[in-house]
């Protein structure tokens, strides 16, 4: 029920989905078809409106625990391994997980991790910034955005502005980040977060991506819910197709 995120295991055979209307991880077995709802398990296990979901070379899963505010990560068979943020709202940086943790997020929805799992990048989506989680460091730093405004300015962390971001993505490299946000505008990010590029979504009066997701060849796949689509891009920046429109139809969303 109004699922948002999606995240394809390594092997290109799963595909997982923050199923965030009924607060549970799907997981869809690509040859047959079957569906079946990922058991999560342990103390703090369970989720709340979940928006992101993302999958790491080792099949761990990681997802946006949104109305929880925390980002959690789980081993392939559903086991709860790591919870990072405090459990209230709010844009603080500093320890990620564990008794001395003391990092905050704000609705957080996209989430990416690169394929060792090192990494974690967050669509922070009600504090309007980009954070990112630094596993061996155990701590939180925004990366992009500004703590406490949201806009549309482009800089480095701490001057930049975002408007609610919703969907990141890492290229098939884990070298280069993209943004997507309510400005209607996708920006490409080197790891530390320095700007790279920016285009617009086509008819950005109304075109509010919320989903996004890159293809081994270095293309990304932005959904547009309000026109019922998806937009495929060179990773450059310059559309390639667009599919789908409203309705109910084949073809259509």
């Amino acid at each position: 029920r109004y699922p948002q995120g999606i995240a394809l295991n390594s092997a290109g055979t799963q595909l997982f989905v923050a199923d965030t209307g009924n607060n549970s991880i799907r997981k869809i077995t690509l040859s047959s078809g079957a569906v079946a709802t990922v058991s999560l398990t342990g103390a703090s296990s369970s989720i709340s409106q979940p928006g992101g979901v993302a999958v790491d070379t080792a099949g761990n899963i990681y997802v946006a625990d949104t109305a929880n505010h925390q980002v959690k990560k789980y081993n392939s068979s559903g086991a709860i391994q790591t919870i990072y943020g405090l459990g209230t709202s709010g844009s603080v940086d500093g320890i990620a997980s564990g008794g001395g943790a003391v990092a905050k997020f704000n609705n957080p929805n996209g989430v990416a991790v690169n394929g060792a799992g090192t990494f974690i990048y967050v669509a922070d989506t009600s504090g309007s910034i980009i954070r990112r989680i630094d596993v061996s460091g155990n701590s939180v730093a925004t990366i992009g955005g500004t703590i406490g405004s949201s806009g549309w300015v482009e800089g480095a962390p701490g001057t930049s502005l975002y408007d609610r971001p919703y969907a990141v993505a890492l290229d098939s490299g884990g070298t280069n980040l993209y943004v997507a946000d309510m400005t209607g505008r996708i920006q490409k990010f080197s790891p530390d977060g320095r700007h790279l590029l920016q285009w617009q979504m086509p008819q950005t009066d109304l075109g509010k991506p919320k989903g996004m997701a890159m293809d081994p060849a270095g293309h990304i796949l932005v959904v547009e819910p309000h026109y019922q689509r998806v937009n495929h891009f060179r990773g450059d920046g310059r559309l390639v197709a667009q599919w789908g429109r409203r309705g109910t139809n084949a073809g259509e969303f």
